[in-house]
Order: C-alpha cells, then structure tokens, then sequence
C-alpha cells in the first residue's frame, strides 16, 4: 500500500506543470532568459554589455529572479554564456518592451492582453501582441513573424518582409 502510494506520489511530481515564475521577474530556464511580467503596465527596455543582458525595468514592482539584481531593484543583469534567447512574456496591461539592436540572440515578444508597444532587438524576433491595438517595430533587414489579435494593431516592418508573416488574428494588423 505504502509502495503504491509513494510510485503514485513519484508519478504525479513527474507529469505536474512546473511552477510559475513570479510576477514581475527574470530567470533562466535552460539556455534562455525569461521575463514574467506582473498585472500592471510593464516598461521595460535590455541592452547587451560584454558578459550579460541587462534588463532595466522603468516603474512598477521590483524586479527579483535568479539573476543580479541591482541595489535599486529595477534592474537585472543576466550572464549571457550559454543563453540562445530571450522571452519577454509581458502579461496583462499596456506594455512596453524594447531590446538594444546590440543584443542578437532571438527574442520572443509576448505582449499579452493591452495595448503594448514591442520594439525588436538585432536578432531574429518573433512578435504577439495579444488582444489590445499593438505597435510593433520589427525593422532590422530580417523577415520576421508578427503576430496582430483583436484590436487593431501597426506594425513597422522591413519593406521586404513577405505580407503573409503579418497574420492578424481576430483584429486588423495594419503595415
């Protein structure tokens, strides 16, 4: 009985989602950054130095996570060895996010539910808004996904970005 209940326990650990990252917080998961933004409007803005990522969040709540953060709170320095890409799950609210064309590792811009402002870095990004009316600037010479939701969005792109990676979703995505 004691030995089923313990292969049950194991089993359940095995298959459970892992634990959210808290609001408002940088990690590293595996080889890549991410941020979990809070319920409130998130400003943010990351910049390459030579050994991290640095994320500086402008108002709001603290940041905290696994990397080192700064005596004032609002910022974090994420050592890049190993990081292959950086994903900005911003949340609800209205939001801005904008990467240094410095840093060039992919960046995966989710914009969640408000009207968000997602400003590509150097890399190949990848951009969802969410519901809400969006502006997006992917311009870097590089054809790269934009993905507009209800509400009605703009995004900058490259001239030579094909049409078809602007998909709107329930909204309109004007270019």
């Amino acid at each position: 009985m004691l030995k089923r209940a313990l292969l049950a326990a194991a089993a359940a650990a095995l298959i459970a989602p892992a634990a959210a990252p808290a609001a408002g917080t940088f990690v590293v998961v595996d080889d890549r950054i991410v941020f979990t933004g809070d319920a409130g409007d998130d400003s943010i803005a990351g910049f390459e130095t030579p050994t991290s990522i640095r994320f500086t969040r402008f108002g709001g709540a603290p940041v905290d996570g696994a990397c080192d953060v700064s005596p004032d709170q609002q910022s974090v320095d994420c050592d890049k060895a190993g990081i292959i890409a950086v994903v900005l799950n911003l949340g609800d609210g209205n939001n801005i996010a904008s990467v240094a064309s410095s840093v060039t590792f992919p960046v995966f811009f989710n914009g969640g539910n408000g009207n968000d402002g997602l400003f590509g870095s150097g890399g190949f990004d990848t951009f969802d808004g969410g519901p809400g009316n969006d502006n997006v600037v992917a311009r870097d010479g590089r054809a790269e996904p934009v993905e507009c939701a209800s509400g009605t969005d703009t995004a900058i792109t490259d001239d030579a970005d094909p049409a078809r990676l602007l998909r709107a979703g329930r909204g309109r995505c004007r270019r």
